[in-house]
């Protein structure tokens, strides 16, 4: 398989799917590619399921229902939040310091401190939310090419910083955490957060499936 410098074959994206009004019992990766092969090749490695695109028959879409998903970091973890006006983005910080624009970058952002402040304030339009970016291979099958998973999610921002800036090639499991909430008026409310984690360097992988060349 020809891969393209800096191109991804496909997108990881947090998943979940409900019966009616019960809570799902479980919360898959839905992971689409335009690559045959590669969808061949995550069918093999967790047993999921093609599933067919309407008006999109060159993409292949799987449901992976294993929420844990080995992983060898290829390129930098962005964690980034921005604050938009239309489609200007009128604020772009790490929550610390200014990101953009270029004459204010490494500057106090003037953000709060806590994930609860910065949501609060996010709510209110006055500040920016996670617009978050991980390119990552498979352990089991890093040749299969480089994957990408965008989030909004604030705990996949918080288990970013974590991380203190894991290399290029840093060993990470992504993980689906579920949680349920019961709303002030009683409602019981599941949502599904991707969040990042550091392996043991012991740590072993499934066998590693080769892609054909």
């Amino acid at each position: 398989m020809n891969e393209k410098p800096n191109s991804v074959v496909g997108r990881f994206r947090a998943r979940e799917d409900t019966a009616g009004s019960a809570l799902a019992t479980s919360a898959p990766w839905l992971v689409t590619t335009e690559d045959r092969e590669v969808a061949e090749a995550i069918s093999n490695l967790y047993g999921a399921q093609l599933r067919p695109r309407p008006k999109r028959g060159h993409v292949h879409e799987l449901l992976v229902e294993s929420s844990d998903i080995a992983a060898i970091t290829d390129g930098p973890l962005v964690n980034r939040m921005l604050l938009t006006a239309g489609c200007e983005v009128t604020h772009a910080c790490d929550g610390v310091h200014f990101l953009d624009p270029m004459a204010a970058a490494g500057q106090p952002c003037g953000c709060p401190t806590s994930d609860f402040e910065r949501k609060a304030a996010a709510g209110s339009g006055s500040g920016p939310v996670p617009d978050l970016r991980i390119t990552f291979r498979l352990a089991a099958a890093p040749d299969a090419g480089r994957f990408l998973l965008t989030s909004s999610s604030w705990d996949l921002a918080a288990s970013l910083r974590a991380m203190n800036h894991a290399p290029s090639g840093a060993r990470l499991k992504l993980t689906l955490d579920r949680k349920v909430v019961t709303t002030r008026s009683g409602m019981t409310v599941s949502y599904v957060s991707p969040v990042l984690r550091s392996m043991p360097l012991d740590a072993s992988f499934p066998h590693q499936l080769r892609m054909a060349a």
